[in-house]
């Protein structure tokens, strides 16, 4: 009969600074997803969505396992987007003859919009804030004429056609509800026939009035490839295929900052304390995840995938990655290296009590752990945990039959490592 034993184990930690690369970046890596084309944290952070072909899918941040997924929806799906409050998926399809949209709840369709009949040929969409308003940029094939049409979201009528010669590529409303936000092409006939001068366009997202064109297109080769806000509307994103990508501040209409690639860049988005921005940029025939730092205006770390679209999680504490069909869950540069003191220190109590292995910690932040059980050889008895701790209370728990002895404990938290000994007496 095993007899109870009193031990608790105190310990602190404190992270060291310095580029991380390669495992422990990464949390999970879920692959099966082909098809995949978007992806986004859902607002509580716990879920991801993202699709598979004509399926959207939605994975759990912990495990990256499979929570649930929709029956086929129409066909493959050309663009995917989550709406700003979480209620709402919007889909384009593949064969762009339709848009859908979902109730995030149950996957259920509330509305098609077929596109086909009136000869439409839609490039994006978009959801507005208030999640009243559903925006699709079309091409008139017949009248050679461009449109941003605008659905009412409860009843799918279409309210309004914003005319215009210039083609919406992408589509994007600001999260806090002002503006929609177009990217454009317009073609000069006379002189560049197959080469269009890109804009963004900005529109009173209420009253669709045209307030604003972004215009530093000097380099008639720099197409725009897509537009993004922050996550509180102050700064809009435009990336260049080529030359530079410019982060704009909305209220004054001036660059915040300008990147110089001079090549492909797919996606940048920022922390919601405007801090750091991330880029995903190409890199000998890849695009890797660069991330900036903007007080020190300069590049601080690059992530070693082949990320083709990513998403920051709304604590800013975790990084969603699409390769092809594979995701990675990724850990923040800004968590791995940018924490002060205070906020790595955490205390670490340790109990075996009739078999059962029990381990407590509090973080003030999500991180990458991995916990081992060595005996007084060093020998490697049992891998207790290895996965993602939570911001908040942690408990491990591991039953395990233990002799009399010395044991460790080692405990790494993203690059920092301690082993602590503890008594086993039966």
């Amino acid at each position: 009969m095993k007899k109870l034993i009193l031990f608790t184990a105190i310990l602190s930690f404190l992270f060291s600074a310095g580029a991380i690369a390669g495992e422990q970046d990464t949390i999970w890596t879920k692959s099966g997803l082909f098809g995949a084309i978007d992806v986004y944290f859902t607002n509580d952070d716990q879920t991801i969505i993202t699709n598979k072909k004509n399926k959207i899918v939605e994975l759990d941040v912990i495990t990256g396992d499979i929570l649930r997924e929709s029956d086929s929806i129409l066909t493959y799906f050309k663009e995917l987007e989550l709406s700003v409050q979480g209620n709402l998926i919007f889909i384009l399809h593949s064969a762009q003859d339709y848009a859908s949209l979902v109730r995030y709840n149950d996957f259920s369709i509330i509305h098609k919009i077929n596109v086909k009949d009136s000869n439409w040929l839609p490039h994006s969409i978009a959801i507005s804030a208030d999640e009243q308003n559903l925006a699709i940029g079309v091409y008139d094939r017949d009248k050679y004429v461009s449109y941003i049409l605008i659905y009412d979201t409860d009843t799918g009528d279409l309210l309004r056609k914003i005319e215009s010669n210039q083609t919406a590529k992408d589509l994007k409303y600001s999260p806090e509800g002002s503006y929609l936000a177009a990217v454009t092409a317009a073609y000069d006939y006379h002189d560049y026939p197959e080469d269009p001068t890109y804009y963004v366009q900005l529109y009173d997202a209420k009253t669709y009035q045209h307030v604003k064109q972004l215009d530093q297109t000097t380099w008639r080769t720099q197409k725009i490839t897509a537009i993004d806000f922050n996550k509180d509307g102050s700064l809009i994103f435009e990336s260049c295929r080529q030359k530079n990508s410019i982060v704009w501040n909305i209220d004054d209409y001036n660059m915040f900052k300008e990147y110089s690639f001079n090549t492909f860049v797919g996606f940048m988005k920022s922390t919601y304390d405007r801090k750091y921005t991330a880029i995903t940029a190409l890199d000998y025939n890849s695009l890797k995840l660069y991330i900036y730092d903007n007080e020190k205006n300069k590049m601080i770390h690059k992530y070693p995938y082949d990320i083709s679209d990513f998403d920051i999680s709304n604590n800013q504490n975790l990084i969603i990655g699409k390769i092809g069909g594979t995701f990675n869950l990724l850990i923040p540069y800004w968590n791995m290296n940018d924490v002060s003191n205070e906020e790595t220190k955490t205390t670490l109590i340790v109990d075996y009590s009739k078999g059962l292995l029990s381990i407590d910690y509090e973080l003030k932040s999500p991180i990458q752990t991995k916990i081992n059980l060595f005996d007084n050889t060093g020998k490697m008895i049992k891998s207790i945990f290895s996965g993602l701790s939570q911001e908040g209370m942690n408990r491990i728990e591991e039953s395990i039959d233990l002799i009399s002895g010395v044991y460790h404990l080692q405990v790494k938290m993203g690059k920092s490592e301690m082993v602590k000994k503890f008594l086993v007496v039966r």
